[in-house]
C-alpha cells in the first residue's frame, strides 16, 4: 500500500475556510476583479476564464468570492481545479489559517 503524506490541510482547524472568502488578486486587467467592475462584468470574466467562483461583494479594492465547489470543507472538483487553484500552496499566503500571513478580506459591500 502506497504511504502518503499528510497535507498541512489535513490537520486545518476551519478546513476551507481559504475558499469561502477571498480575492483574486492580479495587476493588469482584465483580470484585477477591482470594486469598479460590475457584477455582470465580474461574471463574464469568470466564464471566460473558466472560474467556478462566485462574487459575495466587495472590499475596498477588490471584488471577494467564494467558491461554490466546496463540499464538506473539501474541494469537490480536487483533481479537475482551476490552474489559479493548484497554484496556490497551502500555509503561504493570507487565505491560510496556518500562515502568519492570514487576514481574510472584509466585505465592506455584500450583492
Amino acid at each position: 500500500m502506497k504511504k502518503t503524506t499528510p497535507s498541512l490541510c489535513d490537520s486545518c482547524p476551519k478546513p476551507g475556510i481559504c475558499c469561502k472568502k477571498f480575492v483574486i488578486v492580479h495587476d493588469k486587467p482584465p483580470w484585477a476583479f477591482t470594486n469598479v467592475d460590475n457584477k455582470f462584468t465580474v461574471l463574464k470574466r469568470l466564464k471566460q476564464k473558466k472560474l467556478p467562483f462566485i462574487p459575495i461583494g466587495k472590499s475596498k479594492y477588490r471584488w471577494v468570492f467564494s467558491c461554490p465547489k466546496l463540499k464538506y470543507r473539501r474541494c469537490s472538483i480536487y483533481l479537475n481545479r482551476p490552474l489559479l487553484c493548484k497554484k496556490y500552496k497551502a500555509g503561504t499566503g493570507s487565505l491560510c489559517i496556518k500562515s502568519k500571513k492570514f487576514n481574510l478580506p472584509i466585505i465592506e459591500s455584500k450583492i
